[in-house]
């Protein structure tokens, strides 16, 4: 989505929460040497600078930008974990350059399927979402993105959904984690634990085919 959108040589791009780079490193390598990256997040222990590649440890919610003047800012899981995303939003678009795009992508909703079929997996899935609000995570973020990108004064705002399906093994290894991280309260909210157990082996069994939670990603440029 981000080559569709036109990211390439000599852009300024800003990725929030880089987490492990994945994201920060592709944009390194697309924008070439003309261009730069700020990869920020409030953990950096996992990522590097390059040439074209500053790592700064930054809090989104909390700190102010570190600058201004940015082709791209891009976020992808990270907003539906904030308490104010709005206002997170608000910030980012200030630093936007005229012209420049606004990228995000958040879950909207909970929901795996499995085939062959697992038993429990509505109950697990409804009990997840409700855990996860819990803890101030908003699974369900995703839907709203286009409409929080409008009110924040964008133009041309759009956004398309997708759903990942893949065998079970390391590509869900993040599904498996945030599972038994709330392994606990989502047993609470209704989920039968073999139920739960099951799935946690399923996700990583290859004989087994995984769609994964729907997610959306929304768009819009500053013409400010």
């Amino acid at each position: 989505m981000l080559r569709e959108l036109g990211v390439g040589n000599g852009w300024v791009c800003w990725e929030i929460g880089a987490g492990r780079g994945s994201v920060a490193y592709w944009l390194s390598d697309l924008v070439g040497p003309d261009g730069r990256v700020l990869a920020t997040d409030v953990d950096t222990h996992r990522l590097h600078d390059r040439s074209n590649l500053e790592v700064v440890r930054h809090d989104v919610v909390e700190d102010d930008p570190p600058e201004d003047g940015f082709d791209l800012i891009h976020g992808r899981f990270l907003l539906e974990h904030l308490p104010e995303p709005k206002r997170v939003l608000d910030r980012l678009v200030s630093v936007l350059r005229p012209g420049g795009l606004l990228v995000v992508e958040d879950t909207t909703g909970l929901d795996l399927w499995v085939d062959p079929h697992v038993v429990g997996i509505a109950e697990i899935c409804r009990a997840w979402e409700a855990a996860a609000r819990s803890i101030s995570w908003d699974p369900g973020l995703g839907r709203h993105l286009t409409s929080a990108l409008t009110e924040c004064g964008l133009t041309g705002v759009e956004g398309v959904s997708y759903r990942r399906r893949a065998p079970g093994g390391p590509v869900w290894e993040a599904v498996r984690l945030g599972l038994i991280r709330l392994h606990d309260r989502i047993v609470e909210d209704g989920a039968s634990k073999e139920s739960l157990n099951r799935l946690i082996n399923v996700l990583n069994d290859p004989t087994y085919t995984i769609t994964g939670a729907p997610t959306a990603i929304s768009w819009g440029a500053n013409n400010q």
